[in-house]
This record gives structure tokens, sequence and C-alpha cells, in this order.
């Protein structure tokens, strides 16, 4: 069984270079399994919703899960 480790949905992660604190939502998993994560913040009263790669977030080890596909 071919598997992949990602964020897990509901974590709270930081992201970009100010480090703005924000929720998990969404995983998108793409070809060549190529991540991609929908986070939500709040920039003053206005919630806030975009997707970024891996590399523009900064996590916890222990905010990922390992995730499995039988047939790949």
């Amino acid at each position: 069984m071919k598997t992949i480790r990602i964020i897990k949905p509901g974590s709270t992660v930081k992201i970009g270079m100010d480090e703005i604190s924000a929720i998990v939502l969404s995983v998108s998993i793409d070809f060549n399994n190529h991540i991609t994560y929908r986070c939500s913040w709040f920039s003053g009263k206005e919630r806030k919703s975009e997707w970024f790669e891996e590399c523009e977030i900064s996590f916890r080890e222990l905010d990922t899960i390992r995730i499995g596909f039988a047939h790949a």
C-alpha cells in the first residue's frame, strides 16, 4: 500500500512570512502527489481563505497523519 503524510484538516498552522495563525480546512492531492492545503484565518473582522503549498506552511509533526491508497 502506498502512503503519504499530510497535515490533518482542523490543525492550526502558521502561513507565510508573517506567520499568520490559520486553520487547515481541506487537503488537495493532485497529479504526482502534489499536495496543497486550503487554510482560513481572520484579518481584522474579515475571514480569509486561500490555498498554500506545504513549503509555505509551518506546522507541528504531531499534526500530520499518514493516509494510504490500496490500489496505487
